[in-house]
């Protein structure tokens, strides 16, 4: 299955058109982003990924994980990219 885009859970009523175009603005203007939920399997990763699809072209994208080690994945020197931590990757000991 295809990566939903923004348009996608707009069409879908997840989410308003306004809502859409200021993630899509934040993420094409490299701004932070933080996508937080209580509930799991509430859509989080779906809008980040759908928000991320916006981002400038060759911005780097820097997964976190503990398989990378002490730096879980957060590069050495800054890069203007964005730190990713998926809800999966997430445990109470982070």
């Amino acid at each position: 299955m295809a990566a939903l885009t923004l348009v996608d859970l707009v069409q879908n009523r997840t989410m308003s058109p306004e809502i859409a175009a200021t993630l899509a603005v934040a993420a094409e203007e490299r701004r932070s982003l933080l996508f937080v939920a209580i509930l799991r399997m509430a859509g989080k990763s779906t809008t980040m990924q759908a928000t991320l699809q916006y981002a400038p072209r060759g911005t780097a994208f820097h997964q976190l994980t503990r398989a990378a080690g002490p730096s879980l994945g957060i590069p050495a020197s800054p890069d203007s990219g964005y730190l990713v931590l998926r809800s999966e990757e997430h445990t109470s000991e982070l």
